[in-house]
């Protein structure tokens, strides 16, 4: 199986072991994952409240790149990075002529833009998933957080469940992990706020770790680096400005396949991060 694959800029940087346990995760799965070699940054999270002709532009060209690889379906990790190509996709007809100005071709809105935890979770690759189970997850209590980009807003993305969302649950549940209901699952953690209004941030990410923790969870699982970054690296500080213990690892999807495949800690990047998984 082939599927395009659109890393984004934070994947070869401060999210690299995404990017490494989402590969090796694929890669056990007999997936291909296809790379166009000259992919450009999208423009999450900026792009969109400077310029709206550029906000569209910026996905499009990488659009443009991976139809020409006769694919069909377009993944993406980066839950900002799905927004936004997700976005150009649905502006496209509005700004065609100016994208056929500019690029010099049309889109033919044949790729289908899915982010990668729903192309992982959909039946024939869920099933896959569970067969290859060798380490089953039964020491974690896992709350599964989409952030406020996965499945917002419905008109884009086409989500049905936008709210309440429950394919990361069910992937979860296949594990061997127990996925735990919470109320938090879709809130925003505030990361585009991280530098005009940290008081905030930290208010916003304090509201969703006590949330966890309060239903029993020993584990957070994500599927945006920027909400990784934001609930990992924050944590100690929520603890000091609420004098709590959390203590609650912060761990991509993927790595928790990673684990439940076989594969090491140290193979999916695990020690990237600040909160460490002790359990």
């Amino acid at each position: 199986m082939k599927v395009g694959y659109y890393p984004g800029c934070t994947l070869n940087s401060t999210a690299e072991e995404y990017n490494i346990s989402a590969k090796k995760v694929c890669a056990s799965l007999g997936i291909e994952l296809v790379e166009i070699p000259d992919w450009t940054c999208c423009g999450a999270s900026a792009a969109h409240a400077a310029s709206h002709l550029m906000a569209v532009a910026l996905p499009l060209k990488n659009l443009l790149a991976y139809q020409k690889l006769g694919l069909d379906s377009l993944a993406l990790p980066c839950a900002a990075c799905y927004s936004r190509f997700k976005a150009a996709a649905y502006l496209y007809p509005a700004h065609e002529k100016e994208m056929e100005e500019i690029f010099g071709e049309k889109y033919d809105q044949a790729l289908e833009i899915r982010s990668l935890l729903n192309f992982l979770t959909g039946e024939e690759l869920l099933r896959s998933i569970k067969e290859r189970v060798k380490e089953p997850l039964t020491h974690l209590r896992v709350v599964a957080y989409y952030g406020c980009l996965l499945t917002r807003p419905p008109r884009i993305t086409g989500e049905e469940q936008y709210e309440y969302p429950t394919f990361m649950e069910e992937l979860i549940g296949e594990l061997g992990a127990e996925p735990l209901d919470w109320s938090y699952k879709t809130e925003c953690c505030g990361m585009s706020f991280s530098l005009s209004a940290p008081e905030l941030v930290i208010k916003l990410c304090g509201d969703i770790l006590q949330n966890a923790k309060d239903v029993g969870a020993n584990v957070i699982a994500v599927a945006c680096p920027l909400c990784h970054a934001n609930l990992d690296t924050r944590q100690r500080e929520v603890e000091k400005r609420y004098q709590v213990n959390l203590d609650l690892p912060i761990l991509y999807f993927t790595q928790l396949i990673g684990l439940a495949l076989g594969m090491t800690p140290a193979e999916l990047g695990l020690r990237k991060h600040l909160v460490p998984l002790r359990v």
